[in-house]
């Protein structure tokens, strides 16, 4: 939470400077759109990360327990 209001605070500090320099160009609705799709790929993607990392651990870990359990 605390990043994304970094982010925030920074987007907008560069929005003033821009403005002060005299470019008033307004980041276009699929701009934004892209980088909300951008920030939720990356969280989910980090989900998915965490899950495969979960899977191999346990597969690792059935497959020592059987090795065992057959000698």
């Amino acid at each position: 939470m605390k990043l994304e209001r970094k982010v925030f605070l920074n987007e907008e500090k560069q929005k003033e400077a821009e403005t002060i320099k005299g470019n008033n160009t307004i980041p276009s609705p699929t701009t934004s759109h892209e980088r909300k799709l951008a920030k939720l790929g990356e969280k989910s993607s980090l989900l998915l990360q965490g899950f495969g990392l979960l899977l191999v651990l346990s597969g690792v870990d059935f497959f020592l327990w059987k090795r065992r359990k057959v000698h």
